[in-house]
């Protein structure tokens, strides 16, 4: 039974002066509370969702980037290959020696167009041909000196094959 200065609120007693209003908003704010709570948690799934399927679609990428590189390794092998042949058909002593015959109008030599030098060259000692390192030896430059020693082996062997030295 309610006294005189109650009243009755949702079935409960409260005294007359007392606002009811804070009772209500209460329950309003724990309703807000709980709604922002599912709603944060729907966001966090869709989010999660979402980042699922954006992951999916670069996989989905990756793999056609793996397949078409592989398709590139394949035909620059299948080219390297070409080229090794190629090469190789190029580079053939057979076909060197009949380009050098019909378009070069080069021919083979005969045996006795050749010779064989059975004499050693001889061999300049290097401190020959370092600078001079006073000042009456710097009369002749090594390179000089070298050039006559070519020269010289030179002569030699073309005395030698046209057979005037022994």
């Amino acid at each position: 039974m309610p006294q005189a200065n109650h009243i009755m609120v949702q079935g409960y007693p409260v005294r007359a002066g007392v606002p009811v209003v804070t009772k209500v908003r209460r329950i309003t704010k724990r309703r807000n509370l709980q709604s922002v709570r599912l709603i944060a948690i729907i966001a966090a799934l869709f989010g999660l969702g979402l980042l699922a399927v954006f992951i999916r679609c670069q996989l989905a990428v990756l793999g056609y980037q793996i397949v078409e590189l592989k398709q590139e390794i394949a035909d620059l092998d299948q080219q390297n290959r070409h080229l090794e042949l190629r090469i190789a058909e190029l580079s053939s002593p057979s076909r060197i020696e009949t380009l050098a015959v019909t378009k070069l109008g080069m021919c083979k030599p005969d045996e006795v167009q050749v010779v064989a030098l059975k004499e050693e060259v001889p061999v300049v000692p290097v401190e020959s041909l370092s600078r001079p390192k006073t000042v009456g030896q710097a009369k002749e430059k090594p390179l000089e000196k070298l050039y006559r020693v070519v020269v010289k082996l030179g002569s030699s062997a073309s005395k030698k094959t046209l057979g005037m030295i022994d």
